[in-house]
Order: structure tokens, then sequence, then C-alpha cells
């Protein structure tokens, strides 16, 4: 009789355990169910019903912005002075620099640095990006060179006479030409000789509506270079001896 009892009880400890081993293949499965709900893909969730094959082939794809892309505009822009940067994509979009001569009286130079940030600050009020150079140590010739370099699109100048004028004189970077909106070049060149970049003569009551229509302009004529530059290595051949030939090109 004790040996029934013992041979029940056992009978019933494996019918416990089989029931809880089941119970944790079954929370095992809902994981499982769980997870690979988190995991669908945006089509399985739109089309339920449709089975995904085990075997899928490689897609793969990349709308990162890297140094390539940056190499790529510094080759389609830059000159032998350096970098010319697109004016949506520079830092620096204006750099204002103070005309400035030995034969200034202190109060006239203080006045002229003091009108250059005023306009520098009207500019950032207009949505501008600039900056003003107003270092004491050096030209402006080395500060044109410098920001030169560095392919800030649109330069101003003020100097003495453009004070007595109330204007300034705004050069672009990219070289291209002034359309309708300017007077013409001008103003205090400090010294500078040659045949330089393309400016104009802009008062100081027009600058913060014009600088923003000049950055667009410049812009858009940068685009349109580049896109001209383009098209013209774009062959179209039908026969492999012409494809040979444009290889050769």
């Amino acid at each position: 009789m004790a040996g029934e009892r013992r041979e029940l009880g056992r009978d019933r400890e494996r019918e416990k355990s089989g029931e809880e081993h089941e119970r944790e293949r079954e929370r095992e499965r809902e994981r499982e169910e769980r997870e690979r709900q988190h995991n669908l893909t945006e089509r399985e969730k739109k089309y339920p019903k449709q089975k995904t094959p085990k075997t899928l082939p490689t897609r793969k794809n990349s709308w990162g912005l890297s140094t390539r892309s940056i190499g790529v505009m510094v080759m389609v822009h830059g000159d032998d002075k350096g970098l010319v940067m697109p004016p949506l994509v520079s830092p620096v979009q204006l750099v204002a620099v103070p005309i400035v001569n030995a034969k200034m009286a202190p109060e006239d130079l203080a006045a002229l640095n003091a009108k250059a940030g005023e306009l520098v600050a009207i500019l950032k009020a207009a949505g501008v990006r600039c900056e003003l150079d107003a270092r004491s140590d050096k030209t402006p010739g080395w500060k044109y060179n410098h920001w030169e370099v560095k392919g800030v699109p649109l330069r101003l100048e003020l100097g003495p006479r453009d004070m007595e004028a109330r204007v300034a004189v705004v050069a672009r970077r990219d070289g291209g030409a002034f359309v309708a909106g300017g007077g013409g070049g001008g103003g205090d060149d400090g010294g500078e000789g040659g045949s330089g970049p393309a400016k104009e003569t802009v008062s100081w009551d027009d600058l913060a509506a014009r600088v923003p229509d000049l950055l667009d302009q410049v812009q858009a004529d940068m685009f349109s270079r580049a896109k001209l530059r383009f098209d013209a290595c774009l062959e179209k051949h039908e026969t492999w001896e012409g494809f040979e030939g444009a290889l050769e090109r």
C-alpha cells in the first residue's frame, strides 16, 4: 500500500513538472511572438497576410552626408585663392572689414569701427550670418586674403570715404557679376591693386534688404555654373564605338 502511495506521488510530481514545463514553453512562445511583432518591417505591418520569404535580396542605401560631399563642394567651386562656399552652407556668409589707415585720428577710427559693428548687427537681425573683423594688427589686404581663403561669400568694406557717403562696398567671393540693384564699384579699397572681385556700393539703409538678395543671387549663380559644367560632361551614345570614344575624352 505504501508503495502504491509513493508511486502515485511520483506520478503527480511528473504531471506537475510537465504542466510547469508546458507553461514555460507557452511563455517562451509569447515572448518570441512579441519580439517578432516588434521587429516587423513596415511592409509586414501593412500587409500582415503576406508571408515574408526566409531569404531576401540584399538592399542597402545611405543618405548620410560625409566628408565626400565636402570634398565635392571644394573641388567644384574652389579656385586658386582657396574655398568658395555656397551661401546656404557657409558658416559665415559675410565678413565686414573696416578700411583703416595710419593717418586716421583716434576718434575717426573709433567711429568707423562702431559703424561697422552697427551694420553687422543690422545684418544679423536680417538673418545674415556675419562677422566683424576689426583686428588692429592686420592690414585690410591681409584680412581680404584671410577670408577669401575661407571662401566667405560676401565681404563688406567700410572706409573713411564710405562714412562720408553713408555707403558700404560689398564684394563677391565667387567672382560673379552683380545684377540690377547696385551702384557699381567704388569705395575705399585699402590700397589693393589689380583686378579683384566684383563690387557693389550699397547705402546703409538698403543693406538689410540688399545683402540677403545678393546671397540668393550668389547661390543661384554658383549652382548654374556647376550645372553647366556637369551637363557639358554628359554624352549619350547608342554604339559601343561611340562609348569607347567618349571614354577617351
